[in-house]
């Protein structure tokens, strides 16, 4: 996502809204810029999964 200016971020995400998908980033501040309906957040620390619900 750090690779695309905050327009294109945000087409991107709003045509991926009616699938399941695996995003991948490094910090959930950058989806507080949108309106996503997040169900799960799997953080992957040190080797541990720990599973958010939202």
């Amino acid at each position: 996502m750090s690779e695309l200016d905050l327009q294109r971020q945000k087409y991107l995400l709003d045509s991926l809204m009616d699938v399941q998908i695996i995003l991948t980033i490094t910090s959930l501040n950058d989806l507080e810029k949108f309106s996503i309906n997040r169900k799960r957040i799997f953080e992957v620390s040190n080797g541990n999964i720990q599973i958010k619900e939202f």
